[in-house]
Protein backbone atom coordinates (compact mmCIF):
# COMPACT_ATOMS: atom_id res chain seq x y z
CA UNK A 1 0.00 0.00 0.00
CA UNK A 2 1.48 3.31 -1.03
CA UNK A 3 1.52 6.44 0.96
CA UNK A 4 -1.24 7.84 -1.13
CA UNK A 5 -3.35 4.95 -0.16
CA UNK A 6 -2.85 5.33 3.62
CA UNK A 7 -6.29 5.60 5.26
CA UNK A 8 -7.00 9.23 6.21
CA UNK A 9 -8.82 8.23 9.38
CA UNK A 10 -5.82 6.21 10.59
CA UNK A 11 -3.46 9.13 9.86
CA UNK A 12 -5.63 11.52 11.76
CA UNK A 13 -5.96 9.18 14.71
CA UNK A 14 -2.16 8.85 15.00
CA UNK A 15 -1.16 12.46 14.43
CA UNK A 16 -4.06 14.65 15.54
CA UNK A 17 -2.90 14.98 19.19
CA UNK A 18 0.58 15.96 18.04
CA UNK A 19 -0.75 18.35 15.41
CA UNK A 20 -3.19 20.00 17.75
CA UNK A 21 -0.56 20.29 20.47
CA UNK A 22 1.99 21.75 18.10
CA UNK A 23 -0.56 24.14 16.71
CA UNK A 24 -1.57 25.32 20.20
CA UNK A 25 2.09 25.67 21.21
CA UNK A 26 2.72 27.75 18.09
CA UNK A 27 -0.28 29.96 18.80
CA UNK A 28 0.83 30.33 22.43
CA UNK A 29 4.31 31.43 21.31
CA UNK A 30 2.86 34.00 18.96
CA UNK A 31 0.56 35.31 21.69
CA UNK A 32 3.43 35.56 24.17
CA UNK A 33 5.54 37.43 21.65
CA UNK A 34 2.70 39.85 20.98
CA UNK A 35 2.13 40.31 24.71
CA UNK A 36 5.85 40.98 25.19
CA UNK A 37 5.79 43.59 22.44
CA UNK A 38 2.69 45.17 23.99
CA UNK A 39 4.25 45.22 27.47
CA UNK A 40 7.41 46.75 26.04
CA UNK A 41 5.33 49.37 24.30
CA UNK A 42 3.32 50.07 27.45
CA UNK A 43 6.52 50.32 29.50
CA UNK A 44 7.90 52.90 27.07
CA UNK A 45 4.59 54.67 27.35
CA UNK A 46 4.90 54.65 31.16
CA UNK A 47 8.25 56.37 30.94
CA UNK A 48 6.92 59.05 28.62
CA UNK A 49 3.32 59.52 29.67
CA UNK A 50 2.29 57.73 32.85
CA UNK A 51 5.30 58.61 34.99
CA UNK A 52 4.48 62.21 35.70
CA UNK A 53 7.64 62.66 37.79
CA UNK A 54 10.04 61.78 34.97
CA UNK A 55 12.44 64.63 34.24
CA UNK A 56 16.12 64.83 33.34
CA UNK A 57 17.45 66.55 36.46
CA UNK A 58 21.02 66.31 35.18
CA UNK A 59 20.44 68.83 32.39
CA UNK A 60 21.88 72.32 32.77
CA UNK A 61 19.96 74.55 35.17
CA UNK A 62 18.57 77.75 33.64
CA UNK A 63 19.48 81.14 35.06
CA UNK A 64 17.46 81.69 38.21
CA UNK A 65 16.94 77.98 38.89
CA UNK A 66 13.97 75.72 38.15
CA UNK A 67 11.35 76.08 40.82
CA UNK A 68 8.87 74.43 38.44
CA UNK A 69 10.83 71.58 36.80
CA UNK A 70 7.78 70.11 35.06
CA UNK A 71 6.74 73.47 33.56
CA UNK A 72 3.23 73.15 34.96
CA UNK A 73 0.81 76.02 34.33
CA UNK A 74 0.64 78.42 37.32
CA UNK A 75 -2.59 77.07 38.81
CA UNK A 76 -1.57 73.45 38.28
CA UNK A 77 1.85 74.17 39.82
CA UNK A 78 0.28 75.79 42.88
CA UNK A 79 -2.03 72.81 43.30
CA UNK A 80 0.87 70.38 42.89
CA UNK A 81 2.86 72.27 45.52
CA UNK A 82 -0.03 72.24 47.99
CA UNK A 83 -0.66 68.55 47.48
CA UNK A 84 3.06 67.77 47.60
CA UNK A 85 3.45 69.56 50.93
CA UNK A 86 0.45 67.64 52.25
CA UNK A 87 2.21 64.42 51.24
CA UNK A 88 5.37 65.61 52.99
CA UNK A 89 3.33 66.23 56.14
CA UNK A 90 1.21 63.09 56.02
CA UNK A 91 3.38 60.28 54.57
CA UNK A 92 1.48 59.12 51.45
CA UNK A 93 2.80 55.55 51.51
CA UNK A 94 1.92 53.47 54.58
CA UNK A 95 1.58 49.89 53.30
CA UNK A 96 5.15 49.21 52.14
CA UNK A 97 7.11 51.26 54.65
CA UNK A 98 7.28 50.86 58.39
CA UNK A 99 3.99 51.62 60.16
CA UNK A 100 3.02 50.76 63.73
CA UNK A 101 -0.61 50.22 64.86
CA UNK A 102 -1.59 53.51 66.40
CA UNK A 103 -4.29 52.27 68.74
CA UNK A 104 -2.03 49.50 70.04
CA UNK A 105 0.75 52.00 70.76
CA UNK A 106 -1.74 54.34 72.39
CA UNK A 107 -3.05 51.52 74.59
CA UNK A 108 0.49 50.51 75.50
CA UNK A 109 1.31 54.04 76.60
CA UNK A 110 -1.91 54.24 78.61
CA UNK A 111 -1.07 50.91 80.22
CA UNK A 112 2.35 52.30 81.11
CA UNK A 113 0.69 55.15 82.98
CA UNK A 114 -1.36 52.79 85.16
CA UNK A 115 0.53 49.49 85.20
CA UNK A 116 4.09 49.48 86.66
CA UNK A 117 5.02 46.31 84.74
CA UNK A 118 4.07 47.90 81.42
CA UNK A 119 5.96 51.08 82.24
CA UNK A 120 9.05 49.05 83.16
CA UNK A 121 8.80 47.15 79.87
CA UNK A 122 8.67 50.36 77.82
CA UNK A 123 11.52 51.92 79.74
CA UNK A 124 13.56 48.79 79.24
CA UNK A 125 12.83 48.65 75.52
CA UNK A 126 13.88 52.21 74.67
CA UNK A 127 16.63 52.83 77.20
CA UNK A 128 14.47 55.51 78.82
CA UNK A 129 14.98 57.82 75.82
CA UNK A 130 11.46 58.26 74.51
CA UNK A 131 9.56 58.15 77.78
CA UNK A 132 6.18 56.54 78.35
CA UNK A 133 3.74 59.05 76.84
CA UNK A 134 3.03 60.63 73.48
CA UNK A 135 4.06 64.07 74.75
CA UNK A 136 7.41 62.76 75.93
CA UNK A 137 7.93 60.99 72.62
CA UNK A 138 7.08 64.10 70.57
CA UNK A 139 9.36 66.25 72.69
CA UNK A 140 12.19 63.80 72.22
CA UNK A 141 11.72 63.94 68.45
CA UNK A 142 11.79 67.75 68.45
CA UNK A 143 8.29 67.99 66.98
CA UNK A 144 6.07 71.04 67.42
CA UNK A 145 2.55 72.22 66.71
CA UNK A 146 1.04 73.40 63.45
CA UNK A 147 0.68 77.18 63.08
CA UNK A 148 -2.71 78.70 63.77
CA UNK A 149 -3.12 79.57 60.09
CA UNK A 150 -1.69 78.21 56.83
CA UNK A 151 0.35 81.41 56.23
CA UNK A 152 2.10 81.92 52.87
CA UNK A 153 5.45 81.94 51.08
CA UNK A 154 8.26 80.26 53.00
CA UNK A 155 5.89 79.69 55.92
CA UNK A 156 3.08 78.01 53.98
CA UNK A 157 2.05 74.76 55.68
CA UNK A 158 -1.20 73.46 54.20
CA UNK A 159 -3.73 71.84 56.47
CA UNK A 160 -5.51 68.62 55.46
CA UNK A 161 -9.10 68.80 54.29
CA UNK A 162 -10.37 68.38 57.85
CA UNK A 163 -8.60 71.50 59.12
CA UNK A 164 -5.68 72.20 61.44
CA UNK A 165 -4.29 68.94 62.89
CA UNK A 166 -4.05 68.53 66.64
CA UNK A 167 -0.99 66.28 66.38
CA UNK A 168 2.50 67.81 65.88
CA UNK A 169 4.09 68.46 62.50
CA UNK A 170 5.84 65.28 61.39
CA UNK A 171 3.35 62.84 62.89
CA UNK A 172 1.27 60.97 60.33
CA UNK A 173 -1.74 58.85 61.21
CA UNK A 174 -3.05 56.92 58.24
CA UNK A 175 -4.90 53.70 57.49
CA UNK A 176 -3.26 50.64 55.97
CA UNK A 177 -4.63 47.93 53.69
CA UNK A 178 -5.82 45.94 56.71
CA UNK A 179 -7.97 48.83 57.82
CA UNK A 180 -5.90 49.62 60.92
CA UNK A 181 -4.89 53.13 61.92
CA UNK A 182 -1.11 53.34 61.72
CA UNK A 183 1.50 55.71 63.13
CA UNK A 184 4.35 56.85 60.89
CA UNK A 185 6.67 59.83 60.70
CA UNK A 186 6.53 62.02 57.65
CA UNK A 187 9.23 63.93 55.77
CA UNK A 188 8.44 66.94 57.95
CA UNK A 189 9.76 65.23 61.08
CA UNK A 190 13.28 65.93 59.76
CA UNK A 191 12.65 68.71 57.24
CA UNK A 192 10.85 71.30 59.38
CA UNK A 193 12.50 73.76 61.73
CA UNK A 194 10.87 75.69 64.52
CA UNK A 195 12.34 79.09 63.71
CA UNK A 196 11.61 81.26 66.77
CA UNK A 197 8.09 79.89 67.05
CA UNK A 198 7.41 79.82 63.29
CA UNK A 199 7.51 76.43 61.54
CA UNK A 200 9.50 76.47 58.28
CA UNK A 201 8.81 73.38 56.16
CA UNK A 202 11.94 72.59 54.18
CA UNK A 203 14.40 73.73 56.84
CA UNK A 204 16.36 71.14 58.82
CA UNK A 205 15.10 70.08 62.23
CA UNK A 206 17.80 70.92 64.76
CA UNK A 207 17.27 67.68 66.65
CA UNK A 208 16.20 64.97 64.16
CA UNK A 209 16.07 61.54 65.74
CA UNK A 210 14.60 59.41 62.95
CA UNK A 211 17.31 56.74 63.14
CA UNK A 212 17.11 56.63 66.90
CA UNK A 213 13.33 56.31 66.69
CA UNK A 214 13.65 53.40 64.23
CA UNK A 215 15.99 51.71 66.67
CA UNK A 216 13.39 52.30 69.37
CA UNK A 217 10.83 50.62 67.13
CA UNK A 218 13.26 47.76 66.59
CA UNK A 219 13.48 47.22 70.34
CA UNK A 220 9.75 47.32 71.07
CA UNK A 221 9.18 44.89 68.22
CA UNK A 222 10.63 42.23 70.51
CA UNK A 223 7.84 42.66 73.04
CA UNK A 224 6.14 39.26 73.47
CA UNK A 225 3.18 38.67 71.16
CA UNK A 226 0.69 38.02 73.96
CA UNK A 227 1.34 41.49 75.41
CA UNK A 228 0.88 43.09 72.00
CA UNK A 229 -2.33 41.12 71.50
CA UNK A 230 -3.57 42.42 74.85
CA UNK A 231 -2.64 46.01 73.94
CA UNK A 232 -4.34 45.56 70.55
CA UNK A 233 -7.62 45.05 72.38
CA UNK A 234 -8.44 41.91 70.44
CA UNK A 235 -8.43 43.69 67.08
CA UNK A 236 -6.89 41.32 64.58
CA UNK A 237 -5.97 44.07 62.12
CA UNK A 238 -3.94 45.82 64.85
CA UNK A 239 -2.13 42.64 65.80
CA UNK A 240 -1.37 41.75 62.17
CA UNK A 241 -0.10 45.29 61.55
CA UNK A 242 2.29 44.94 64.47
CA UNK A 243 3.49 41.58 63.17
CA UNK A 244 4.08 43.12 59.71
CA UNK A 245 6.10 45.91 61.35
CA UNK A 246 8.13 43.29 63.21
CA UNK A 247 8.93 41.62 59.91
CA UNK A 248 10.13 44.86 58.34
CA UNK A 249 12.16 45.83 61.39
CA UNK A 250 13.97 42.50 61.15
CA UNK A 251 15.67 43.90 58.02
CA UNK A 252 16.33 47.33 59.48
CA UNK A 253 19.73 48.31 60.82
CA UNK A 254 20.10 52.03 61.52
CA UNK A 255 23.24 53.61 62.90
CA UNK A 256 22.68 56.41 65.39
CA UNK A 257 24.45 59.72 64.62
CA UNK A 258 27.35 60.63 66.86
CA UNK A 259 25.98 64.14 67.46
CA UNK A 260 22.57 65.73 67.74
CA UNK A 261 21.42 67.43 64.53
CA UNK A 262 23.04 64.94 62.15
CA UNK A 263 21.80 61.92 60.20
CA UNK A 264 23.50 58.72 58.97
CA UNK A 265 21.71 57.75 55.73
CA UNK A 266 24.73 56.10 54.08
CA UNK A 267 25.51 53.88 57.05
CA UNK A 268 21.90 52.99 57.78
CA UNK A 269 21.11 52.10 54.16
CA UNK A 270 24.30 50.06 53.82
CA UNK A 271 23.67 48.14 57.06
CA UNK A 272 20.09 47.43 56.04
CA UNK A 273 21.18 46.22 52.59
CA UNK A 274 23.67 43.87 54.25
CA UNK A 275 20.65 41.99 55.63
CA UNK A 276 19.21 41.52 52.14
CA UNK A 277 20.05 39.50 49.07
CA UNK A 278 22.48 40.62 46.38
CA UNK A 279 19.79 40.33 43.69
CA UNK A 280 18.39 43.44 41.91
CA UNK A 281 15.44 43.63 44.33
CA UNK A 282 17.52 42.99 47.48
CA UNK A 283 15.10 40.30 48.63
CA UNK A 284 14.38 39.95 52.32
CA UNK A 285 15.05 36.29 53.17
CA UNK A 286 15.87 35.12 56.69
CA UNK A 287 19.14 33.58 55.52
CA UNK A 288 20.44 37.08 54.76
CA UNK A 289 19.08 38.53 57.98
CA UNK A 290 20.69 35.83 60.12
CA UNK A 291 24.05 36.16 58.37
CA UNK A 292 24.37 39.78 57.21
CA UNK A 293 27.25 40.78 55.00
CA UNK A 294 29.92 43.19 56.22
CA UNK A 295 30.27 46.87 55.32
CA UNK A 296 32.97 49.37 56.33
CA UNK A 297 30.17 51.87 56.96
CA UNK A 298 29.35 50.01 60.17
CA UNK A 299 32.21 51.94 61.77
CA UNK A 300 33.20 54.57 59.19
CA UNK A 301 32.02 58.11 60.14
CA UNK A 302 29.46 59.26 57.58
CA UNK A 303 27.28 61.67 59.56
CA UNK A 304 25.75 64.53 57.59
CA UNK A 305 23.39 67.44 58.17
CA UNK A 306 19.76 67.34 57.06
CA UNK A 307 19.31 69.09 53.71
CA UNK A 308 17.19 72.21 53.31
CA UNK A 309 14.86 72.27 50.32
CA UNK A 310 14.97 75.75 48.83
CA UNK A 311 18.45 75.51 47.28
CA UNK A 312 17.65 72.33 45.33
CA UNK A 313 16.09 74.30 42.45
CA UNK A 314 19.55 75.63 41.52
CA UNK A 315 21.31 72.24 41.26
CA UNK A 316 21.62 69.36 38.82
CA UNK A 317 23.70 67.21 41.18
CA UNK A 318 22.40 66.36 44.62
CA UNK A 319 23.51 65.23 48.07
CA UNK A 320 26.30 67.21 49.73
CA UNK A 321 28.89 65.49 47.54
CA UNK A 322 26.94 65.86 44.27
CA UNK A 323 26.77 62.10 43.82
CA UNK A 324 23.15 61.92 42.58
CA UNK A 325 21.93 63.37 39.29
CA UNK A 326 18.48 61.73 39.27
CA UNK A 327 15.35 62.91 41.06
CA UNK A 328 16.57 63.74 44.61
CA UNK A 329 13.07 63.31 46.09
CA UNK A 330 12.66 59.80 44.68
CA UNK A 331 16.23 58.98 45.76
CA UNK A 332 15.46 59.91 49.36
CA UNK A 333 12.17 58.02 49.14
CA UNK A 334 14.07 54.86 48.16
CA UNK A 335 16.66 55.25 50.90
CA UNK A 336 14.07 55.81 53.62
CA UNK A 337 12.05 52.78 52.56
CA UNK A 338 15.18 50.61 52.39
CA UNK A 339 15.94 51.37 56.01
CA UNK A 340 12.32 50.62 56.86
CA UNK A 341 12.55 47.11 55.43
CA UNK A 342 10.27 47.66 52.43
CA UNK A 343 9.87 45.14 49.62
CA UNK A 344 11.48 46.94 46.68
CA UNK A 345 9.42 45.20 44.03
CA UNK A 346 6.20 46.22 45.76
CA UNK A 347 7.59 49.71 46.29
CA UNK A 348 8.44 50.06 42.61
CA UNK A 349 4.89 49.06 41.69
CA UNK A 350 3.52 51.61 44.15
CA UNK A 351 5.65 54.38 42.65
CA UNK A 352 4.47 53.53 39.14
CA UNK A 353 0.85 53.50 40.26
CA UNK A 354 1.23 56.74 42.23
CA UNK A 355 3.47 58.73 39.94
CA UNK A 356 1.63 61.98 40.62
CA UNK A 357 2.46 61.69 44.32
CA UNK A 358 6.18 61.72 43.48
CA UNK A 359 5.64 64.54 40.97
CA UNK A 360 3.79 66.67 43.54
CA UNK A 361 6.39 65.99 46.25
CA UNK A 362 9.11 67.00 43.79
CA UNK A 363 7.23 70.17 42.84
CA UNK A 364 6.85 71.05 46.52
CA UNK A 365 10.56 70.59 47.26
CA UNK A 366 11.79 72.47 44.17
CA UNK A 367 9.27 75.26 44.77
CA UNK A 368 10.28 75.81 48.40
CA UNK A 369 11.25 79.36 49.41
CA UNK A 370 13.74 80.47 52.08
CA UNK A 371 12.82 82.44 55.20
CA UNK A 372 14.00 86.05 55.19
CA UNK A 373 15.97 87.82 57.89
CA UNK A 374 13.63 90.81 57.79
CA UNK A 375 10.70 88.55 58.74
CA UNK A 376 12.24 88.07 62.19
CA UNK A 377 14.56 91.00 62.79
CA UNK A 378 14.27 94.74 62.08
CA UNK A 379 16.40 96.16 59.28
CA UNK A 380 17.60 99.76 59.47
CA UNK A 381 19.34 101.95 56.92
CA UNK A 382 22.75 101.50 58.54
CA UNK A 383 22.49 97.75 58.20
CA UNK A 384 21.71 98.09 54.50
CA UNK A 385 24.81 100.23 54.02
CA UNK A 386 26.91 97.67 55.89
CA UNK A 387 25.48 94.89 53.73
CA UNK A 388 26.31 96.87 50.58
CA UNK A 389 29.93 97.00 51.70
CA UNK A 390 29.76 93.29 52.47
CA UNK A 391 28.55 92.62 48.93
CA UNK A 392 31.93 93.77 47.61
CA UNK A 393 33.78 91.37 49.92
CA UNK A 394 31.42 88.59 48.88
CA UNK A 395 32.08 89.15 45.18
CA UNK A 396 35.83 89.12 45.78
CA UNK A 397 35.97 86.07 48.06
CA UNK A 398 32.87 83.90 47.70
CA UNK A 399 31.04 84.37 44.39
CA UNK A 400 33.30 82.09 42.37
CA UNK A 401 32.00 79.09 44.36
CA UNK A 402 28.56 80.17 45.64
CA UNK A 403 27.14 82.24 42.78
CA UNK A 404 25.96 85.86 42.73
CA UNK A 405 22.83 87.54 44.08
CA UNK A 406 21.00 90.57 42.76
CA UNK A 407 19.76 92.86 45.52
CA UNK A 408 16.80 95.21 45.66
CA UNK A 409 19.12 98.01 46.81
CA UNK A 410 20.56 98.03 43.28
CA UNK A 411 17.20 98.56 41.58
CA UNK A 412 16.52 101.94 39.89
CA UNK A 413 13.78 102.73 42.44
CA UNK A 414 15.73 101.55 45.48
CA UNK A 415 15.45 104.97 47.17
CA UNK A 416 11.68 104.53 47.28
CA UNK A 417 11.95 101.21 49.14
CA UNK A 418 12.07 100.69 52.89
CA UNK A 419 15.31 99.27 54.36
CA UNK A 420 13.60 95.88 54.81
CA UNK A 421 12.55 95.86 51.15
CA UNK A 422 16.02 96.94 49.99
CA UNK A 423 17.41 93.97 51.93
CA UNK A 424 15.61 91.47 49.69
CA UNK A 425 17.22 89.29 47.02
CA UNK A 426 15.61 89.72 43.60
CA UNK A 427 17.71 87.24 41.63
CA UNK A 428 20.02 84.26 42.16
CA UNK A 429 22.68 83.42 39.61
CA UNK A 430 24.15 80.04 40.48
CA UNK A 431 25.80 77.75 37.88
CA UNK A 432 24.27 75.73 35.02
CA UNK A 433 26.17 72.64 36.19
CA UNK A 434 26.67 72.00 39.88
CA UNK A 435 30.31 72.09 40.87
CA UNK A 436 32.36 70.15 43.42
CA UNK A 437 35.13 71.78 45.40
CA UNK A 438 37.70 70.56 47.90
CA UNK A 439 38.16 73.34 50.45
CA UNK A 440 39.87 71.20 53.06
CA UNK A 441 36.79 70.16 55.04
CA UNK A 442 36.34 66.75 56.71
CA UNK A 443 36.42 64.12 53.96
CA UNK A 444 34.78 61.19 55.73
CA UNK A 445 31.30 61.75 54.31
CA UNK A 446 32.53 62.06 50.70
CA UNK A 447 34.53 58.84 51.06
CA UNK A 448 31.44 57.02 52.36
CA UNK A 449 29.73 57.33 48.97
CA UNK A 450 32.35 55.07 47.41
CA UNK A 451 31.57 52.44 50.04
CA UNK A 452 27.88 52.22 49.17
CA UNK A 453 27.59 53.18 45.49
CA UNK A 454 27.85 49.64 44.08
CA UNK A 455 25.14 48.41 46.48
CA UNK A 456 22.78 51.18 45.40
CA UNK A 457 23.54 51.03 41.69
CA UNK A 458 22.83 47.30 41.40
CA UNK A 459 19.19 47.76 42.46
CA UNK A 460 16.50 47.50 39.79
CA UNK A 461 14.70 50.46 41.39
CA UNK A 462 17.80 52.62 40.92
CA UNK A 463 18.24 51.54 37.32
CA UNK A 464 14.53 51.82 36.53
CA UNK A 465 14.38 55.45 37.62
CA UNK A 466 17.94 56.62 36.91
CA UNK A 467 18.97 57.18 40.54
CA UNK A 468 22.61 56.13 40.24
CA UNK A 469 25.15 57.08 42.87
CA UNK A 470 28.41 58.36 41.38
CA UNK A 471 31.23 59.26 43.81
CA UNK A 472 32.91 62.57 43.12
CA UNK A 473 36.45 63.78 43.64
CA UNK A 474 38.18 62.93 46.91
CA UNK A 475 37.15 65.12 49.87
CA UNK A 476 35.03 67.29 47.57
CA UNK A 477 31.56 68.71 48.26
CA UNK A 478 29.07 70.99 46.55
CA UNK A 479 29.54 74.68 47.50
CA UNK A 480 25.79 75.32 47.90
CA UNK A 481 23.77 78.34 46.85
CA UNK A 482 23.56 80.72 49.82
CA UNK A 483 19.91 81.71 49.51
CA UNK A 484 18.58 81.75 53.08
CA UNK A 485 22.04 80.93 54.48
CA UNK A 486 21.33 82.82 57.72
CA UNK A 487 18.66 80.21 58.66
CA UNK A 488 20.86 77.17 58.00
CA UNK A 489 23.11 77.15 61.04
CA UNK A 490 25.21 75.23 62.10
CA UNK A 491 27.48 75.18 59.06
CA UNK A 492 29.50 72.83 56.84
CA UNK A 493 28.19 69.44 55.74
CA UNK A 494 28.75 67.95 59.20
CA UNK A 495 27.36 70.86 61.30
CA UNK A 496 30.79 71.37 62.85
CA UNK A 497 30.81 75.20 62.78
CA UNK A 498 28.22 76.86 65.06
CA UNK A 499 27.95 80.30 63.39
CA UNK A 500 28.78 82.33 60.30
CA UNK A 501 31.27 84.36 62.31
CA UNK A 502 33.13 81.15 63.15
CA UNK A 503 32.98 79.97 59.53
CA UNK A 504 34.63 83.23 58.47
CA UNK A 505 37.42 82.75 61.01
CA UNK A 506 40.56 80.61 60.61
CA UNK A 507 39.97 76.99 61.57
CA UNK A 508 42.30 77.20 64.59
CA UNK A 509 40.12 80.00 66.02
CA UNK A 510 36.83 78.09 65.77
CA UNK A 511 35.21 76.52 68.84
CA UNK A 512 36.34 72.98 69.50
CA UNK A 513 32.95 72.23 71.07
CA UNK A 514 29.56 73.88 71.47
CA UNK A 515 25.98 73.13 72.47
CA UNK A 516 23.20 72.32 69.98
CA UNK A 517 20.36 74.64 71.02
CA UNK A 518 16.85 74.67 69.48
CA UNK A 519 15.86 78.02 67.95
CA UNK A 520 12.96 78.79 70.28
CA UNK A 521 13.83 82.25 71.58
CA UNK A 522 15.56 84.62 69.15
CA UNK A 523 17.25 86.52 72.01
CA UNK A 524 18.47 83.57 74.08
CA UNK A 525 18.86 80.64 71.69
CA UNK A 526 20.38 82.52 68.77
CA UNK A 527 23.27 84.92 68.36
CA UNK A 528 22.05 87.45 65.79
CA UNK A 529 25.44 89.15 65.52
CA UNK A 530 27.37 85.96 64.85
CA UNK A 531 24.40 84.22 63.14
CA UNK A 532 24.20 80.84 64.80
CA UNK A 533 24.29 79.12 68.14
CA UNK A 534 25.09 81.31 71.14
CA UNK A 535 28.63 81.04 72.43
CA UNK A 536 29.10 78.62 75.30
CA UNK A 537 29.08 81.31 77.98
CA UNK A 538 25.61 82.43 76.79
CA UNK A 539 23.96 79.00 76.59
CA UNK A 540 21.21 78.66 79.17
CA UNK A 541 21.72 75.98 81.79
CA UNK A 542 18.80 73.78 80.74
CA UNK A 543 20.41 73.27 77.31
CA UNK A 544 23.75 72.17 78.76
CA UNK A 545 23.25 68.42 78.57
CA UNK A 546 25.86 65.85 77.43
CA UNK A 547 23.64 64.87 74.53
CA UNK A 548 23.63 68.45 73.18
CA UNK A 549 27.40 68.74 73.45
CA UNK A 550 28.94 68.78 69.96
CA UNK A 551 32.63 67.81 69.98
CA UNK A 552 34.54 68.49 66.76
CA UNK A 553 37.37 66.19 67.88
CA UNK A 554 35.22 63.15 67.13
CA UNK A 555 36.17 61.48 63.80
CA UNK A 556 33.96 62.78 61.02
CA UNK A 557 33.08 66.00 62.89
CA UNK A 558 36.22 68.02 62.16
CA UNK A 559 35.65 71.77 61.74
CA UNK A 560 38.71 72.28 59.58
CA UNK A 561 38.80 73.86 56.13
CA UNK A 562 36.97 76.61 54.26
CA UNK A 563 39.62 79.19 55.09
CA UNK A 564 42.86 78.68 53.13
CA UNK A 565 42.53 79.89 49.57
CA UNK A 566 39.33 81.73 50.45
CA UNK A 567 40.08 84.45 53.00
CA UNK A 568 43.53 83.22 53.96
CA UNK A 569 45.62 84.06 50.90
CA UNK A 570 49.31 83.15 50.82
CA UNK A 571 49.16 82.63 54.58
CA UNK A 572 47.62 86.08 55.24
CA UNK A 573 44.11 86.48 56.66
CA UNK A 574 42.43 89.21 54.60
CA UNK A 575 39.27 89.01 56.75
CA UNK A 576 39.58 91.56 59.55
CA UNK A 577 36.78 92.21 62.06
CA UNK A 578 35.21 95.03 60.06
CA UNK A 579 35.13 93.04 56.81
CA UNK A 580 33.69 90.05 58.67
CA UNK A 581 30.84 92.14 60.12
CA UNK A 582 30.10 93.63 56.70
CA UNK A 583 30.16 90.26 54.97
CA UNK A 584 27.86 88.78 57.63
CA UNK A 585 25.47 91.69 57.08
CA UNK A 586 25.35 90.81 53.39
CA UNK A 587 24.83 87.10 54.09
CA UNK A 588 21.91 87.98 56.37
CA UNK A 589 20.22 89.62 53.39
CA UNK A 590 20.34 86.48 51.20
Amino acid sequence: MGIGEFPLATCMSWFSPWIVGAFLSYVKSIVLILIGIWISFVDRGDAADVEAFRFDFSQAVPLGGRANPYSLPPIAFANAQRQGLRHALADPETNHGLAMPYQTLDNALRMAESAPWARSLLLLSDGNKFGTSWDELYKRLGLFSYPEHEASGAYFIPFPVGGRPSLPIGVAIGRNALGAEVYTQSCASCHCRNLFGTPVLGAANLQPRSQEFLNFGHSIAHIPAFIVEHAAGGKNEEFLTFRAAQRKLAFHAAKDPVALGLDTPHASVALSLMKRGTDPYALTHDEYRLAPRKTPLATWPSDVKIANWWTIRYKNKFFVDGSVSGNPVLTNFLWIKLVQGADLEELEDWVLENDEVIRDLTAAVFGAEPPRWSDFFPVHAGQVEMAKAGEQHYRALCARCHGTYSKAWSLPNADELSPADQFQTVGVQYFPDTRLKNVGTDGHRAAATKMISSEINRLHFTQRFGLYLEPGATDSYVPPPLDGIWARWPYLHNNSVPSLADLLSPEDQRPTAFYVVPAIDRTCDFDSDRVGFPTEDRVEQHWRSPERFFDTRIPGLSNKGHDKGIFIVNGVNVMNDRKRRELIAFLKSL
